[in-house]
């Protein structure tokens, strides 16, 4: 069976009323949540696995659609975000990742949706329903609801742009992620450091005479190293520091370890 992914998700909140569809609502009459920060959130999927806002770091872009299990539009529509999701996870020099946002009532529920998503070979959402809250549950959203909707938002977690409407084919829903794509910055991978060289006993990043007069006083028991420091300086790797380590050390700080 097709699985959805570990990245798509579907967010859930918890209080629900009835939701109009969306040719009830004008959509000039709805407020927007374009320049809404929603990375303050913080919840479990449905594996009880945590989620929170940190995954708008991953990506410059992040498409979130909002849905529910009675609503066939959303489920017309949905074979358009597994399509964006399976070719923005094959090619994550992207810069794009693909969520969906479940509204959980009485006429939509986690179950529901769950068999739903796997019938149509969608497999397994993450729920998150203090995301949903962040848009529904405040004033800035007060009253009925409309499936389906949908948010582009930047690697800070601010909503770019908000498309009230059904999309009618893929094409659309793509060109407008490369419009918004192309309007936020990109995300800068963050190298992990690299591991402290053997010797360095400070950890700075560097070899000399300190690192030689640490291990030395390590050695004479005037100092206690933690257990990284007693790895790096371990030089004859033994188990512990000696006067023999510190003396390594020096020579290599001076450059004469090869000799």
């Amino acid at each position: 069976m097709k699985k959805l992914l570990a990245a798509v998700t579907a967010l859930a909140l918890l209080v629900c009323s009835a939701a109009a569809p969306a040719s009830q609502i004008a959509a000039e009459s709805v407020c927007t949540p374009v320049g809404m920060d929603i990375s303050g959130f913080s919840t479990l999927d449905f594996d009880q696995n945590h989620v929170d806002g940190s995954i708008f770091h991953h990506a410059a872009l992040t498409v979130i659609n909002f849905w529910e299990t009675c609503c066939g539009p959303c489920i017309s529509e949905m074979p358009y975000f597994q399509q964006a999701h399976d070719h923005y996870s094959a090619t994550p020099e992207a810069d794009v990742q693909v969520y969906t946002v479940l509204y959980v009532g009485e006429s939509s529920t986690v179950p529901e949706a769950i068999t739903l998503l796997q019938d149509y070979s969608f497999g397994k959402l993450i729920m998150d329903d203090v995301l949903a809250e962040a848009f529904y549950a405040t004033e800035i959203f007060p009253g009925m609801l409309a499936f389906p909707e949908t948010i582009l938002v930047d690697s800070n977690g601010i909503v770019r742009y908000h498309h009230f409407a059904i999309y009618q084919n893929y094409n659309e829903l793509n060109s407008e992620i490369q419009q918004w794509l192309a309007q936020v910055p990109p995300v800068t991978p963050t190298e992990p450091p690299a591991p402290a060289a053997d010797g360095d006993a400070d950890g700075n990043g560097t070899i000399n005479v300190a690192d030689a007069l640490l291990c030395l006083r390590a050695a004479m028991g005037l100092l206690s190293f933690t257990e990284e420091q007693i790895a790096r300086c371990d030089m004859d790797a033994n188990g512990g520091i000696a006067i023999s380590d510190a003396l390594t050390i020096l020579r290599s700080a001076m450059g004469l370890l090869n000799d």
